[in-house]
């Protein structure tokens, strides 16, 4: 489908689909493979060590024609702020020919990087630890993205919390949406949650 460089071996965990477009959306979240010496001569080395956040760098998306039949370049690459994520919800794109690109967005990459956070299986054994973790907080992120725009453009995005009859407050984490509507619009996701 398609091929772009990147400088820094970057973590993706998944990616999003659109009846026209493939989504690759990468964050300032590295893989420096170099530590990975430190990993076989310090036992107290982790590879969760190997992984480097820079809260200054952009987060990128790489649009892909899906039907292309042969690795061409992006049809457009943009930039947004920071983002820490593993799971795109859905994407779709609007009569309006705007991209909707929906993904649970963190603050950071504490989430990953915390040995005494989301990695730590004896923390997520402990409901009372696992509650506790602040990084475990993550949020309904839209990007709303303008293909037209070309290369290089900002994508915005709002953050959309997810509130109950009561006006209680969730996060959420795990998405899924019914498998018919993947890639076009869509009104109800499902999620693992935690009040906040």
């Amino acid at each position: 489908i398609g091929t772009v460089e990147i400088h820094k071996p970057s973590m993706i965990h998944s990616f999003a689909l659109t009846e026209r477009y493939v989504i690759i959306v990468v964050g300032p979240v590295f893989v420096a493979p170099l530590k990975m010496v430190e990993y076989v001569a310090n036992p107290e080395f982790t590879p969760l060590d190997m992984i480097e956040w820079d809260p200054t760098a952009d987060t990128k998306f790489f649009i892909f024609d899906a039907a292309s039949l042969t690795p061409v370049p992006p049809v457009a690459e943009m930039v947004s702020s920071a983002v820490f994520f593993n799971h795109h919800v859905n994407a779709y794109q609007g009569a309006d020919g705007i991209l909707r690109i929906d993904l649970i967005a963190y603050r950071d990459a504490s989430f990953l990087k915390d040995h005494h956070g989301f990695g730590n299986l004896d923390v997520m054994k402990n409901a009372t630890e696992r509650a506790a973790l602040t990084s475990m907080a993550p949020t309904f992120r839209r990007y709303m993205v303008d293909v037209s725009a070309g290369s290089g453009a900002h994508v915005p995005y709002n953050d959309m919390h997810l509130v109950d009859a009561s006006g209680m407050v969730y996060s959420c984490e795990m998405p899924s949406v019914n498998p018919r509507r993947h890639g076009l619009p869509y009104c109800y996701g499902y999620f693992v949650g935690n009040q906040l």
